[in-house]
């Protein structure tokens, strides 16, 4: 695998500050990220669980595989959002498909100077494992948070994107049992990672970022080998967070006694399922996820082509 550029991936469940985290290191001048105000700024390629579902069965080192990659990746907001002029899509392959991203974040993150290049996918968790083995010199950024914050934002924001479509009682249950048991999937593969790879792995968590900010801040550059964060620099985007800590969680009740002695039972039960099993359950969850349509979401593409 090509390194020109030293690759860092941002893994974690989605509400456990993978944004913010990720808006954070792109102010700092030795790391690109991909941004955009739209979507709180930091912005998901998905790359290895959503686009390489689409390219599963083509070549991309061949020149026609290769230019359904060039037509695909012109289409994306994470090519129209980089650096990179699209021109230069077409001058970088026909390669490997990892390479390929490899390949494309280099150059973007050379046209602003930066010699490490952040990426974001809360997804690529699930198959953090198979990323590094593919690119050697990565470095990986796992954060985790508070099981309560995290439910009771997680249980919000599904209401405020309409994932959760009514508050009857069996809807609320299926979602919480669904977000629980993928959470635990998500903690175990960041666990896999660590005890396959520990020196390129480093965990955090959200309270820490929040309050210890400092602190966290200077063993995130030391992890990355990168001068530290000005104390006065801070993301230029609010975290993408409906719940800041349990300080706050009086303010709106979002769940009832019941239901967090359900998600409490789903929890427990969930991290009882041996590695052998949660790798299972997490090739289940891919396969289920990428037969339901995606990567055709309506963020995901330009608006012209947005299905």
């Amino acid at each position: 695998m090509e390194d020109s550029s030293c690759p860092t991936f941002i893994i974690g469940k989605h509400r456990s500050g993978t944004s913010w985290l990720g808006n954070l290191l792109a102010e700092h001048p030795e790391i690109y990220g991909v941004q955009n105000p739209d979507r709180h700024g930091i912005w998901e390629s998905l790359y290895f669980t959503h686009v390489a579902e689409v390219f599963r069965n083509i070549d991309t080192r061949t020149e026609a595989g290769f230019a359904k990659w060039v037509d695909f990746m012109s289409r994306t907001h994470y090519v129209r959002f980089s650096s990179l002029p699209e021109d230069e899509l077409s001058e970088i392959g026909p390669a490997p498909f990892e390479v390929l991203f490899q390949r494309f974040m280099n150059r973007a993150a050379q046209a602003k100077g930066a010699s490490i290049w952040i990426e974001k996918s809360p997804p690529h968790t699930l198959v953090a494992s198979r990323i590094a083995d593919a690119f050697p010199t990565a470095q990986f950024l796992g954060i985790t948070r508070n099981f309560d914050d995290w439910l009771r934002s997680s249980v919000k924001h599904s209401k405020s994107t309409g994932r959760l479509t009514s508050d009857r009682p069996l809807p609320r249950t299926y979602l919480i049992a669904k977000l629980v048991a993928e959470r635990s999937l998500y903690e175990a593969a960041i666990d896999s990672l660590k005890e396959k790879y520990r020196d390129r792995v480093l965990h955090i968590s959200y309270e820490d970022l929040r309050h210890q900010h400092s602190r966290t801040k200077d063993r995130i550059c030391s992890f990355l080998g990168i001068g530290s964060l000005e104390d006065k620099v801070s993301s230029k985007y609010e975290p993408n967070s409906s719940f800041g800590s349990r300080e706050e969680k009086g303010k709106e009740s979002v769940i009832s006694e019941v239901e967090w002695k359900w998600a409490r039972f789903v929890r427990s039960s969930t991290n009882l399922i041996p590695s052998t099993g949660s790798a299972l359950l997490t090739n289940l969850l891919l396969r289920i996820r990428d037969l339901r349509g995606r990567p055709t979401l309506d963020w995901f593409f330009r608006p012209e082509t947005a299905h």
